[in-house]
This record gives structure tokens, sequence and C-alpha cells, in this order.
């Protein structure tokens, strides 16, 4: 993903908030992965902090 910025979905936190397990699409493909929550940053266009922006 590198600097890609892209829009995903928080599906689950890891017990100590440090991971997130986050869905979003890239290229055209699906992807869900555990993204370090210092990544994560709320979409400023999202009604609440559930959909993050992954950098």
């Amino acid at each position: 993903m590198g600097d890609t910025i892209v829009s995903g979905l928080v599906l689950k936190w890891h017990s100590d908030r440090t991971q997130a397990l986050v869905t979003y699409e890239l290229d055209g493909r699906v992807a869900t992965e555990w993204i370090a929550a210092a990544r994560l940053r709320p979409d400023p266009a999202a009604d609440t902090d559930e959909q993050p922006t992954v950098r």
C-alpha cells in the first residue's frame, strides 16, 4: 500500500488498540488486514471515526 491513501472499514480493534482489522479496496481488489493504529486517520467526510483513512 505504501503512501497510498484509501478509505476503509474498521472491522475489529486488537485488545490493546494498537492495530485494527481493516477492509479496503485498492486497484479493484478488496483486502482485509491488520493495520497499525498509527497509520489510521478518521475520514473527514465520514459521519463516524469507524471509517479510517489508511496511510
